[in-house]
């Protein structure tokens, strides 16, 4: 956290030790997170949807800039400005640094939104792509998913999107791809989507 700086950030104040536990101490926050704010509202159109998806990219397309996956997008990890307008990216405890990266058995991320690279140990800058799919899919069917066999849940809900809605059928099936080497990366979907 103390590498990154931007506004989708939060700002370190001090860090601590006791015992066994390293603490951050950040700005006292008093806003919802995303999850809270835009689940009351469901249903809502593709297009507020892809309006939130793109406050959500900025953030990991911010970060990404750094080398830094976060491998654990998910609607609550985002706080919301009181005007709605900025997202901020929170809680850094399964990202890491993939100049620097080393497989290890710990866990990352929340399992609803995990690709099957993270699973297998092998996180990159697109599994944060997969997560962003995974939020949207979440949002347009108005329902939790999971996904156990990744090729035949992963089709279930896709087919669940109606051609009719093209525009978020286009991004899922851009962000939902199983082979992360042909996953759009995050700059890669920021251009195609949001600018």
């Amino acid at each position: 956290l103390n590498s990154i700086d931007g506004e989708h950030f939060p700002k370190v104040i001090d860090t601590l030790q006791y015992k066994d536990y390293n603490c951050i101490v950040f700005p006292y926050y008093n806003n919802k997170d995303v999850f809270d704010t835009i689940v009351p509202q469901l249903p809502i159109t593709d297009d507020v949807i892809m309006e939130n998806i793109a406050k959500m990219a900025k953030p990991i397309y911010d970060l990404h800039q750094y080398n830094i996956a976060h491998l654990d997008i998910k609607m609550e990890n985002y706080l919301i400005n009181k005007e709605n307008t900025n997202f901020m990216l929170i809680d850094y405890g399964s990202s890491c640094n993939m100049d620097t990266f080393i497989p290890t058995l710990m866990t990352m991320g929340t399992k609803q939104y995990l690709p099957l690279e993270v699973l297998n140990n092998r996180p990159g800058l697109k599994s944060d792509v997969w997560s962003l799919g995974c939020i949207a899919i979440i949002l347009h069917l108005n329902q939790k998913i999971e996904i156990n066999n990744y090729p035949v849940d992963t089709q279930h809900y896709l087919d669940k999107v109606s051609d009719q809605n093209y525009h978020i059928k286009d991004f899922l099936k851009d962000t939902l791809v199983l082979d992360h080497k042909k996953r759009l990366s995050i700059e890669e979907l920021y251009q195609k989507y949001f600018l």
